[in-house]
Order: structure tokens, then sequence, then C-alpha cells
């Protein structure tokens, strides 16, 4: 009698598709459930009032504050795809990487998803082969966060070591982050020890397919070798754009706290900012309703009205919004 076939059959691209609308539908109903939760655990005229603090030149100010950054935020990606041999505008470049955020701001996990549109925008407007497209944004990812996960461990470290939260800074957060520190700096020292650990990873592949991407791996880890062994002034310059990033960051965030009417100092605005970023890392669509309730519950914990928190966190929110939708507007409106 002849062996039955027990090997499953391939999923259908429309079961696939299928399953990842019902799974962004699921994260976004959590998401709007918990942002109506953070909402309903504070009176509406407290946030009301709180907000009503703003004066029309100091949401001016943030405003101008916060495109400055968003400017800012190219650069490191222009002074890399210069370094790869190919010269852009900057503006064309800023444009490029506003309308990504745009994208990932609105998909599950605010951190990714807007990459392979700035591939296209490379490609199409520029013919820039699509092997250095990628490199160039692996490069400024893998220092993206490197300086991200610094923060975040100095944040966390800098909350246990004050006591600044009490009991509630203690948690497992301080390895975590620790471990997802060391992840982008290992790589980015194998790369610069000419080690290409992805192409090594994908070579356990079987099949023609495991070939295949050995192969487009290889050519991108390549570059990414060629860079950091040919440009260690750009390296180090990409390093010092990215705690700069972050240093206008916490200025921000400064800002607008005096803007609302909330005094700290540098270790609590450092507590408050550290609970915004580990919000961030939830897989909910621009760290929808995460965001709000880390921001009341860092607060609280400080000693201040909730309505603080869900004030900060609604203004954050709104200015995400806005710059995500300006991204997506102006990406739509490329035309050279």
């Amino acid at each position: 009698m002849a062996q039955q076939d027990l090997t499953p059959a391939p999923k259908k691209p429309a079961q696939r598709s299928w399953r990842r609308l019902v799974l962004q539908l699921v994260l976004w109903a959590l998401a709007l459930l918990l942002l109506v939760w953070v909402i309903s655990q504070v009176p509406l005229e407290d946030i009301l009032a709180i907000l009503a603090q703003l004066k029309l030149w100091e949401i001016t100010l943030l405003l101008l504050v916060n495109a400055s950054i968003i400017v800012f935020f190219g650069l490191r990606w222009w002074l890399i795809l210069r370094a790869l041999g190919h010269s852009i505008s900057y503006i064309s470049v800023t444009r490029y990487r506003l309308a990504a955020f745009g994208v990932s701001y609105f998909t599950p996990g605010p951190h990714f998803g807007g990459e392979p549109l700035q591939v296209y925008y490379l490609r199409q407007k520029h013919a820039v082969p699509g092997t250095t497209a990628v490199a160039s944004l692996a490069l400024d990812k893998t220092f993206e966060l490197l300086a991200n996960f610094a923060f975040l461990v100095f944040g966390i470290a800098l909350v246990l070591s004050s006591g600044v939260f009490g009991s509630l800074a203690d948690t497992g957060a301080l390895p975590l982050s620790l471990i997802l520190l060391v992840l982008p700096l290992v790589y980015l020292v194998l790369l610069w020890g000419q080690r290409q650990p992805l192409s090594a990873l994908v070579r356990l592949m079987p099949g023609r397919w495991g070939q295949r991407l050995v192969e487009l791996f290889k050519s991108i880890e390549g570059q990414m070798n060629v860079f950091c062994l040919q440009h260690p002034v750009v390296l180090m310059q990409s390093v010092l754009i990215s705690g700069l990033v972050w240093v206008a960051l916490i200025f921000e965030y400064w800002l607008a706290l005096r803007f609302l009417g909330v005094s700290m100092n540098f270790v609590e605005i450092m507590g408050i900012m550290t609970a915004a970023r580990i919000a961030l890392l939830t897989p909910l669509p621009g760290a929808l309703g995460a965001l709000e309730a880390s921001q009341v519950l860092a607060m609280q914990a400080l000693g201040l009205e909730a309505a603080f928190g869900l004030g900060i966190g609604l203004l954050i929110r709104a200015r995400d919004v806005l710059f995500s939708l300006l991204g997506l507007i102006w990406g739509l409106l490329i035309r050279d």
C-alpha cells in the first residue's frame, strides 16, 4: 500500500492575507479599547483644563522643534547613502523618511513597516540598486536601534538606581533592554570585522530559495562591510547623530512638560520618557493606548495627577499623527 503524504499543503496567499487582516483588526481593537480605558480613568474636564493652558505660540514652537527633529532624522541616512556612492538631495531623503514614518506609524509596531517604501523611492526616483538601498536602510536602522536601546538601558538603570518610581520599576526590564542593546551592537561590530552574520544564518536554509537569499544577503552585507571598513568617519558621525537626536528629543519633552505646567528634574524626565519607550515596544499600531497608559502610570508614580500623564500622552499622539499624515501626503505627491 502506498504511503499517504502527510505533508501539510502550503498556505494559499488568500489565507495569509485574511489572517494578516484579522490580526491587524484585533490589534487595532485592543489598542482602541486600551485607549478608551485610559481616557475613562481621567475626568474630561481635567484633561481639557490642562490642554487649555497651551498658548498658540507654545504649540507653534513645539511644532517647529518637532519639525526640526524630523528633518534632523534624515541626516544619518543621507550621509550613509553618500558614503555608498549615491548623492541624493537632503530634502528628498527627508521626505522619503517622513513618508516611511507615516506608514510605520499606522501599522503594528511603530518602528518598522515603511522601509519598503524607502527602497521603492530610491530605486524608482534615483536608480539606486536594490541591494544598495537595502544596505543603506539596514545601516541606518542598526544605528537607530542602537541609540534607542542605549537610551532604554540608561533610562531603566537611572530609574532603578534613583528609586524614582519606587517598587513600580522593580521588574526584569533592565536585563531585557540589555539584550536588545547587545543585538544591534554585536551586529555592527561583526560588520566592522568584515563578517556577514545574516548571510551565515540564511545559508542554513535548504533549497534554491535559500541559495538565492544567501547571494542577496551577501551582496547587501558586503556593501555594509565596505561602509564600516572604508568610512569610519561617517560611522562615527552616525553614532554622534543618533546621540544628538536623543538630546533633542529630551529637550522637546522637557519643553512640552513646562508648557503644560509640570516641573521635573532630569531623572524624572528620563523616567517618564523611558516608560514611553517601553510602551513603544508593544505591537499595537503607534502604541495606541499603551503610550497613554504608560504616561498616566508614570505620572501617578511620581505623585502627580493622572490628567498630566494623559495630557502629555495626547499631545505626543497629536504630534505623531500630524507628522505621519503629512508624511503620507508628501509621499503621495512625490513626482521627481
